[in-house]
């Protein structure tokens, strides 16, 4: 496993701020708020488009209402269990040896 010190203090800054921000749980979280209100706003519009052909269920109601605590258990996920900064740096500083092997 490659020494940390391989890392400047703003590469580690970098790494660390990237990966917080680019966490697949914030994309997958974010999408499924999109598209719940869309489809619950649907679903609140015009009830009775979507009574008819699931048998008197409102479906985008149920659907979107579903998303949308879907989408906000993401964030909380993510809020509550971060991905840990040893761990980022760790991978960074094997990311960065491997470039350097192979640079040379």
């Amino acid at each position: 496993m490659p020494a940390l010190s391989i890392l400047t203090e703003e590469e580690k800054r970098e790494a660390i701020r990237d990966t917080h921000r680019f966490d697949l749980r914030r994309f997958l979280g974010m999408l499924f708020v999109i598209y719940g209100v869309l489809v619950t706003a649907m679903g609140i519009a015009n009830p009775a488009a979507d009574k008819a052909p699931t048998g008197g269920i409102p479906i985008n109601l149920y659907t979107g209402v579903s998303m949308l605590v879907v989408g906000s258990a993401f964030f909380v996920w993510d809020h509550l269990a971060p991905v840990a900064d040893e761990e980022i740096l760790r991978h960074a500083a094997q990311s960065k040896a491997q470039a350097m092997t192979v640079d040379e």
